[in-house]
This record gives C-alpha cells, structure tokens and sequence, in this order.
C-alpha cells in the first residue's frame, strides 16, 4: 500500500463509499445504505457518550481513548471490504489484522486496532458496546422505513447488552440510551 497522500485518500474514499454490506444484503439501496465512515463516526461519537457516562459513574474510563478505538474499528474494511457477520467467512480477522498491520497508518493507530479487536481494556470494550449499539440504532433507522432488519436489531441490541452486563456498565449504557433517547427494548 502507498505511504503517500493518495495512499490516504484512497483509504478515505473507500471508507466513505462502501456501503455497510448488512445494510444491502436486506434490500437497503447504496444511496440510502450506512457507509462505513458513516458508521465508525456514529460508534465513535456512542463511545465518547458512553465512556463518559461511565466515568460519570465512577468507571475509570477515557472517552478519548474509547472514540480512538472506535475510530480504528473498520479501518481494514477499506482495504478487504465489508464482509458481513453471517459470511462466516475463515480468516476474516487475521485477514483484516494483516491489512491493517501493512498500511501506512501509524503504529499507534495499529496498536488501538488490535487493542479493539482484543477487547482488552475498558475502552476496547467500550468502543465495541458503541460499534453494536451504533448498528442498532441505524437498523431502527432502517426498520421505520419498512426494510426487514429485525435480525440486527435484535442481535445488535442483544450483544450491546451483554457486552456491558460483562463489563458492568449495563446501567452506563441505560443511562446513556436514555439520556439520548434510544430505546433499549
């Protein structure tokens, strides 16, 4: 992969451009389906609110470092595309690992994807409760237009829940959902 400014702006306009595969594997058109620049700012921007509502709650939790994670999470989609969950395709992570440990992105910008991938810190965790919840709002999204998304509403709401039950920030994340009007039901 360059290490040029192109090299960039190809990373940036393939993120911009491709469309979360989910999205169009339910009959959602490219020109209304979430990108995934479109998707890693929404669950960059649910990381911040959620991390500070944790710290809020007495969690010791960076909300800066929890939108890096969020920011890094898709990166490697722009370069091996969006392969959706039930692909169950092999080596789908070590494939993205590879891509994104072969870019021109920074060691620090690889270090949060791996730290995202391994969900080893409270930010990581964070970030992937934010990533779960930012597909379930858009599939809420989706499903008020008449699109058949109940699937990912479900299994994204399910594990956003279960992640924060593990983590003990079921009642960050309520309060969060709450504060910002989406429903946890």
């Amino acid at each position: 992969m360059p290490r040029s400014w192109e090299g960039f702006t190809r990373l940036q306009a393939a993120l911009a451009s491709l469309a979360r595969s989910g999205w169009m594997m339910r009959g959602i058109p490219s020109a209304i389906a979430e990108s995934v620049a479109s998707h890693i700012a929404s669950a960059a921007l649910l990381a911040i609110e959620l991390a500070w509502e944790a710290k809020r709650r007495g969690v010791e939790a960076s909300p800066e470092r929890a939108a890096a994670l969020a920011v890094v999470h898709d990166v490697a989609e722009a370069w091996v595309g969006d392969i959706p969950r039930p692909a169950g395709i092999e080596g789908k992570e070590e494939a993205e690992m590879q891509a994104v440990e072969s870019s021109m992105l920074s060691q620090a910008a690889k270090d949060f994807y791996r730290e995202f991938a391994e969900g080893n810190s409270v930010e990581a965790v964070i970030a992937r409760i934010a990533e779960r919840l930012a597909t379930y709002s858009m599939a809420l999204h989706y499903k008020s237009l008449g699109y058949p998304v109940d699937d990912i509403i479900e299994s994204s709401l399910r594990d956003a829940i279960d992640k924060a039950r593990r983590a003990g920030l079921e009642e960050a994340l309520r309060g969060m959902a709450e504060r910002l009007g989406i429903p946890l039901s």
